[in-house]
């Protein structure tokens, strides 16, 4: 599985699409922007902003535990796969 092409933000919720693209930022680029962090960072506060940075950096962790020792995924894991897939790369 790898994460889908980028999806429309929602007017609706602003806050959560700049969330978002930076998550997917920082997964496929390792970084992101100072530009780009302000974004959800004013939203969310710093708090918040090193929770959301913190699990993302489990995730991408695991992510390569399990790419380098090539340790399959269960079964029982793949409907979380589609809904929050694997980085490319």
């Amino acid at each position: 599985m790898t994460a889908p092409a980028s999806r429309p933000c929602s007017t609706f919720f602003p806050a959560r699409c700049c969330a978002r693209r930076a998550a997917r930022r920082v997964t496929t680029e390792n970084e992101i922007s100072d530009a780009r962090f302000a974004g959800p960072q004013a939203t969310l506060g710093n708090d918040l902003m090193l929770d959301r940075t913190t699990a993302i950096a489990f995730y991408g962790a695991v992510v390569f535990v399990l790419a380098t020792l090539r340790i399959d995924v269960q079964d029982d894991s793949m409907p979380y796969l589609r809904r929050f897939p694997l980085p490319i790369g």
